[in-house]
């Protein structure tokens, strides 16, 4: 195996009815930058008997034989049950294979790994998620690519599926991808460390502000734990006498917090700086504000 480089080259790949799309693009690939050591295929549980692969099997032990040098690496898209996907055709499946997809391209994200995806062959919704994960994950390092086939059009079938062509008829074309974390550097941790990409593509929709965001995850994180879970639970209408005896503490200490709490933000120049002047009862503000950090944690902090 190649010697490991700083941020190492992987593919990932989503693998659709045409599989000798795999072994062509991988030849190009390989040719283009031969010290790929990662591969990630994601797959359903449909496959297309091949002229050279029968089964799922015969497909994935050529693949693992012949690319022996990759680390490879199977993803099924499978439910919570564990039971793989035959196709994407409802709207359950297409967000199911959606999170599957997005989670697979993060963990090598998060790995170091510097990717080339691959969005030819597949089925079409898969593809639109595919490329919806790479402009959510991808930085300028990464490259998504399609792959043309002169003999695609071929009258002789047999002819087109053939795993392996000369590079002369094969056309491996570059996508362009809109980095959108990158434009926001400071929203790709939100994302990266992420594992619902509905959540992330909702980080876009609903906030403009996407760096006033990152600054009240930052304000809610430097809290206290004692404090996040008082901000948790008065954010959630518990009133501080009962708050007070989740959190051991006096009813007046848990107000007390509050206005500390509300005293920070509001000396805080990135934050506070919004507004002329403090509210009469400005942790209430400050929850308001805190809305779109405490509505995304589901369970009550620990302290």
């Amino acid at each position: 195996m190649p010697a490991q480089e700083i941020d190492p080259p992987a593919l990932i790949a989503t693998l659709g009815l045409q599989p000798q799309v795999i072994t062509r693009a991988l030849d190009c690939l390989l040719e283009k930058d031969p010290d790929i050591i990662q591969g990630t295929i994601i797959h359903t549980a449909a496959f297309r008997s091949h002229p050279n692969w029968p089964t799922f099997e015969t497909f994935r032990r050529y693949i693992e034989t012949r690319y022996e040098d990759i680390d490879w690496q199977w993803v099924p898209i499978e439910d919570g049950d564990g039971r793989v996907l035959n196709d994407v055709n409802t709207p359950e499946a297409a967000e199911l294979a959606f999170k599957v997809i997005f989670n697979a391209t993060k963990a090598l994200k998060r790995q170091g790994y510097r990717l080339h995806g691959l969005i030819a062959g597949g089925r079409k919704s898969i593809i639109v998620y595919s490329m919806i994960s790479a402009q959510l994950l991808f930085d300028v390092r990464d490259k998504l690519w399609h792959l043309f086939s002169d003999d695609e059009n071929s009258p002789n079938h047999e002819l087109s599926r053939r795993p392996h062509i000369p590079a002369a008829k094969l056309h491996l074309v570059e996508i362009p991808v809109l980095h959108l974390a990158g434009l926001m550097p400071m929203v790709r941790e939100l994302i990266l460390y992420g594992d619902d990409p509905t959540r992330a593509l909702r980080l876009y929709q609903e906030h403009d502000d996407m760096e006033r965001l990152v600054q009240l995850q930052r304000f809610y994180d430097e809290c206290e734990p004692v404090e996040q879970r008082i901000l948790w639970l008065r954010f959630h209408n518990l009133p501080n006498a009962d708050v007070s005896e989740r959190v051991f503490l006096s009813t007046s200490a848990v107000h007390g917090r509050l206005n500390s709490i509300a005293d920070r933000f509001y000396s805080d120049p990135a934050l506070g700086s919004r507004y002329t002047q403090k509210p009469p009862k400005p942790y209430r503000a400050v929850l308001i504000a805190l809305r779109p950090i405490l509505s995304r944690i589901e369970q009550e902090p620990q302290s």
